[in-house]
C-alpha cells in the first residue's frame, strides 16, 4: 500500500498515514504519525504513532455485504445467500464448522482459535494475533472534504461550493482501505476506530481459507480505493468506489460503491451495488481491477448528462481483452467498450503471453467539468483514447479514426500505470506513461526491456497509430552516485516524441503524479530480477520539468506505489485550498481534487512521500520545479 497525507501542504497538524503487514502471520497494521515524524520515520527511527488502527468488538462492528449486484446486507449469518453460506460451511472430517462460528469468526470471535501453545478442546479456526489483516496492495485513502472542481457546472454548480464549504467546517475524517483479511475498511481518521466495514460479494469463494490453521496467503479486498462527489438530482453526494484488486480467485471479483456522504451513520442502505462476473452485464469483460477508475460526469447522446464510474476492465477477464468500463453511478448498470487484440483461445501455444486487458486511466475535462476525453493502455502495449463529448462512444478514437490506437507498442511491454497528459508548447499534449507489470507469477524474475514513452498529441495528426520507429530514443547516463541524467535535445519537427529505456528488470507499475510545476514517474526493480537471492529491490524517480524540460532520475528505495509530491510550508502558513489527499494534474488526472497546488513560495520546500516495499515511509527532498534542475534519484534496498 501508499502513503496517505491529508492534504498536498504540508502543515504542524498534517497527518500521514502507513500501512503495513507481517507475512507469516498474514497480519496487517494501519498506523498515524505526526508530519514532524515522518523523516525520523524514513530514517529507521523508533516513532510512537499518533494511533493504531483497531477495531470493536466482534458483535458491535458494523460490517455489510451484498448478496446480489443492488441487495445490500448486513453481515451476519441470516443474511447469506444459499450459496454464500455453502461456501463458509465445512463437513470435512476433522475440520467441520458451520457458517454462523464462520462469520462469527471472520468478524472477529477468537473464541473458536487455537491456543498459541498447547491443546485446548474445542479450538479448530487459525490463531490470529490481528484481527486486521494484511494490507498489501490496497493504499489508504483520507477523505474529508476535497473540492472536485464542480462549481464550473451549470445549475448545480452554485450548491456544490455551499456542500464542500458546509463539509469543511462539519465533516469528519475517515481513512480507507482494503486489507486481505476479506473486507474494505473504514477508520476514524482522528482516533483510529473502525467504523464499519464491507465484505465485497467477489471474495466469498475463498473466505472460508481464512479459517485454516494451513492458512496460506490470499489476496482478498486489495485493490484501490477511490471517492468523488455527485450530484443524484437533488443533492450532493460522496461516493466510495473500491474493488477486489488481485483479490476473488476462480474467476471472481468485485466492484463496490458505498454512499460516505456521512461516514458516521453507514448503513447496509449506503452500499449502492456490486457486480461480480457473476452478474450478467460484467460476465464477459470485468477482470481483476488493479488501478484507479474515476468518478466523473459525462455527456449522453440525447443531449442531457450522467454520473459515472469510468475504469479500465483489469486482468483475466473471461474475454481476455481491454476494455473500458462505464458504470452508472446510481445504480452500477454497466458498459464496455472492447478495444484491440485478445481473446486468444486456452490451446495457444502463446495464451500467457496474447491475454490482455486494460489498466490505469487518466482523463481530461471540458470547460463544464465533464469528463471529455478518457486515455489508457492494455497488456498488449497499447493506447488508446476514448471521446465522451457526444456521449458514451462505441470504439476508440485513435490517429486513424474510429477503433485505432494513439500507440501502438507489444506484448513484452505492457501499459498497466495510468498516463499522464501535460500541455505541450507547440500546441496539443504530451501523454508520458510507462511500460512493465508486477502481478503475475514470474515478474519479478523478468527482465524483458521495458521504457518510458513521450508521445505528442499533435492537433489534428491522423498518421495512424504511432510506433517506437516515431520517437526520439533518449540517451541516459548514470553517475558513481546512482544519478541518472537524459539527454533531453528533442526534435519535434521529425518524431512524435521520445522514449527512454529501463534496465535490468526496471519498470513502472505506479501512476505518474503531475504536481507542484512536474510530472514524477516511478520505476521499480525487483530484486529478485537483479539477484533472487536478495530481498527489497531498486527504484529510479523521474523528474520531469514542465518549465525547463529537464529530465533527471534520482535512485530511493524500491517504491512500489506512486510517490505523493507535498509542499513543505513554512511556519503555519496552509498553502492548499484543499482537505484531501487526491492529487492531480490541473490537465488531467486520476479524478482526484482540484488537481492543483499552490507553487510553493520563499521558504517552502518540495518533498516526495511514499512507502518502501518494507512499509516504511520514504521522504524524498528535491528541488521545487522552476528554480533549479531536477534529477533523477536512486536508492536500494537491502
Amino acid at each position: 500500500g501508499g502513503v496517505a497525507v491529508t492534504g498536498p501542504a504540508i502543515t504542524s497538524s498534517s497527518q500521514a498515514y502507513f500501512p503495513s503487514y507481517t507475512t507469516g502471520k498474514w497480519t496487517g497494521s494501519l498506523k498515524a504519525f505526526r508530519s514532524a515524524d515522518l523523516e525520523l520515520l524514513a530514517q529507521g527511527n523508533n516513532v510512537t504513532p499518533e494511533w493504531t488502527a483497531s477495531l470493536p468488538n466482534a458483535g458491535a462492528r458494523n460490517i455489510f455485504s451484498s448478496s446480489g449486484l443492488n441487495v445490500a446486507t448486513n453481515f451476519v449469518v441470516g443474511a447469506l445467500t444459499a450459496q454464500q453460506a455453502a461456501s463458509l460451511t465445512s463437513t470435512t472430517p476433522g475440520f467441520t464448522y458451520t457458517a454462523a462460528e464462520a462469520v462469527n469468526y471472520l468478524r472477529g470471535d477468537q473464541s473458536l482459535e487455537l491456543p498459541a501453545t498447547g491443546i485446548s478442546v474445542g479450538t479448530k479456526f487459525r490463531r490470529r494475533e490481528s484481527i486486521l489483516g494484511d494490507i498489501v496492495n490496497s493504499s489508504p485513502l483520507y477523505v474529508k472534504a476535497p473540492d472536485y472542481g464542480y462549481a464550473a457546472m451549470p445549475t448545480i454548480g452554485s450548491s456544490y461550493a455551499s456542500f464542500v464549504t458546509s463539509r469543511r467546517s462539519s465533516s469528519v475524517a475517515t481513512v480507507y482501505v482494503g486489507a486481505n483479511d476479506g473486507m474494505l475498511h473504514a477508520f476514524d481518521a482522528g482516533t483510529g476506530m473502525e467504523r464499519f466495514a464491507y465484505v465485497p460479494r467477489g471474495v466469498y469463494p475463498t473466505l472460508a481459507n481464512l479459517l485454516n490453521p494451513g492458512y496460506e496467503h490470499n489476496y482478498y479486498v486489495d485493490g484501490p480505493v477511490i471517492s468523488g462527489d455527485w450530484h443524484d438530482g437533488s443533492s450532493w453526494r460522496s461516493m466510495l468506489i473500491g474493488t477486489t484488486g488481485a483479490g476473488g480467485a476462480n474467476g471472481n471479483s468485485s466492484v463496490f460503491a458505498i454512499d460516505v456522504t456521512d461516514p458516521m451513520s453507514v448503513t447496509r442502505n449506503n452500499v449502492k451495488w456490486d457486480t461480480t462476473p457473476a452478474d450478467t452485464q460484467s460476465a464477459s469483460h470485468l477482470g481483476h481491477i488493479m488501478t484507479r477508475g474515476v468518478i466523473g460526469r459525462i455527456k449522453t447522446a440525447a443531449g442531457g448528462t450522467q454520473w459515472v464510474y469510468i475504469v479500465g476492465n483489469g486482468y483475466e477477464s473471461s474475454s481476455n481483452r481491454a476494455a473500458l468500463l462505464i458504470f452508472e453511478l446510481a445504480t452500477g448498470a454497466m458498459t464496455a467498450i472492447p478495444v484491440g487484440a485478445g481473446s486468444p483461445s486456452t490451446i495457444d501455444p502463446n495464451y500467457l503471453r496474447n491475454r490482455n486487458g486494460m489498466g490505469g486511466i487518466t482523463v481530461v475535462y471540458d470547460n463544464q467539468r465533464n469528463i471529455s476525453l478518457v486515455y489508457g493502455g492494455d497488456r498488449q502495449g497499447s493506447l488508446w483514447r476514448f471521446d465522451f463529448s457526444n456521449g458514451t462512444p462505441s470504439t476508440s478514437k485513435g490517429f486513424g479514426g474510429e477503433g485505432t490506437a494513439l500507440f501502438n507498442g507489444n506484448n513484452t511491454r505492457p501499459i498497466t500505470a495510468a498516463p499522464r497528459l501535460v500541455p505541450h508548447p507547440l500546441g496539443g499534449k504530451i501523454i508520458v506513461f510507462g511500460t512493465g507489470k508486477l502481478y503475475d507469477e514470474n515478474d519479478s524474475v523478468n527482465v524483458d526491456e521495458q521504457a518510458i514513452y513521450a508521445v505528442w498529441e499533435k492537433p489534428d495528426y491522423a498518421g495512424g497509430p504511432v510506433t517506437t520507429a516515431r520517437l526520439k530514443a533518449l540517451t541516459a547516463t548514470t553517475s558513481q552516485n546512482g544519478t541518472r541524467t537524459i539527454d533531453t535535445t528533442t526534435d519535434w519537427q521529425n518524431f512524435m516524441g521520445w522514449s527512454i529505456r529501463l534496465t535490468s528488470g526496471e519498470r513502472i507499475i505506479s501512476d505518474p503524479t503531475a504536481d507542484i510545476g512536474a510530472l514524477t514517474v516511478t520505476s521499480y526493480a525487483p530484486s529478485a530480477a537483479l539477484d533472487p537471492c536478495n530481498g527489497g529491490g531498486v527504484s529510479y524517480i523521474y523528474r520531469f520539468d514542465f518549465a525547463t524540460g529537464a529530465i533527471i532520475a534520482m535512485e530511493v528505495s524500491g517504491v512500489v506505489g506512486a510517490v505523493t509530491p507535498l509542499t513543505i510550508a513554512p511556519g503555519t502558513t496552509t498553502r492548499s485550498t484543499g482537505t484531501g489527499v487526491n492529487l492531480s494534474s490541473a490537465l488531467s488526472g486520476g479524478g482526484g481534487g482540484n488537481g492543483i497546488t499552490i507553487p510553493p513560495g520563499s521558504g517552502s520546500q518540495c518533498r516526495l512521500y511514499s512507502t518502501s516495499i518494507q512499509g516504511r515511509p520514504n521522504v524524498i527532498a528535491v528541488n521545487c520545479p522552476g528554480f533549479t534542475p531536477l534529477r533523477v534519484w536512486r536508492q536500494q534496498v537491502r
